[in-house]
């Protein structure tokens, strides 16, 4: 499946970023009626947000984020309840930012609710983190570089974060975001934007 300009332009219009020092996210609403794993298991100790700065935990509480209610998907991945009733998928590995969706619809119809946050210019980043969540049916996603395919596994909640290699970035954007599922079967490819 590609992703229309539109499409894009409507999904980047979705995502809220917590001030202008905390990257650049691109997410895409991800579909599917059932929300995530992780979206009504038991909380756990495991589950809580790391001690985040003052004026980031009040943009984020202005934001409607209720933070006491975050479950922890991935590295710096979590999941947490608004208050308009909506879940956001929260990355903190470069500040933090998020997207968000229906509880009930959050992956829209698509395999992935996935976001891109980086650092440096669009043209050649810095540091570059895919993370996101997949639906119960994907098992592990790649990540496809000029240079050649990363790959990595989904967590028991259903999460996934692959931070690019300096080598990685050399060569390139990341272009492609595909779901696999079992035996390797690819569910949905990700066409990722570029500069």
């Amino acid at each position: 499946m590609r992703i229309s300009k539109l499409r894009m332009l409507i999904a980047v219009g979705s995502v809220v970023v917590l001030g202008a020092a905390f990257g650049v996210v691109q997410a895409v609403t991800a579909q599917g009626t059932e929300p995530p794993r992780a979206a009504d298991r038991e909380r756990t100790a495991k589950d809580a947000m790391p001690t985040l700065p003052s004026h980031v935990r009040v943009g984020a509480e202005r934001a409607g984020l209720q933070l006491d209610t975050s479950r922890k998907i991935a590295a710096n991945l979590y999941l947490v309840n608004k208050k308009d009733g909506q879940l956001c998928m929260v990355s903190t590995s470069k500040g933090m930012s998020m997207g968000c969706g229906p509880k009930d619809n959050f992956f829209g119809g698509n395999a992935l609710h996935y976001g891109i946050d980086e650092r440096g210019s669009a043209d050649a980043p810095l540091e570059l983190t895919i993370s996101g969540v997949g639906r119960p049916d994907v098992q592990y996603v790649q990540v496809a570089f000029p240079s050649g395919l990363t790959q990595s596994l989904l967590s028991a909640d259903g999460g996934f974060s692959i931070n690019a290699t300096a080598e990685q970035l050399k060569s390139g954007r990341p272009t492609e975001l595909l779901a696999l599922g079992q035996n390797g079967r690819v569910i949905q490819t990700f066409r990722l934007p570029q500069g």
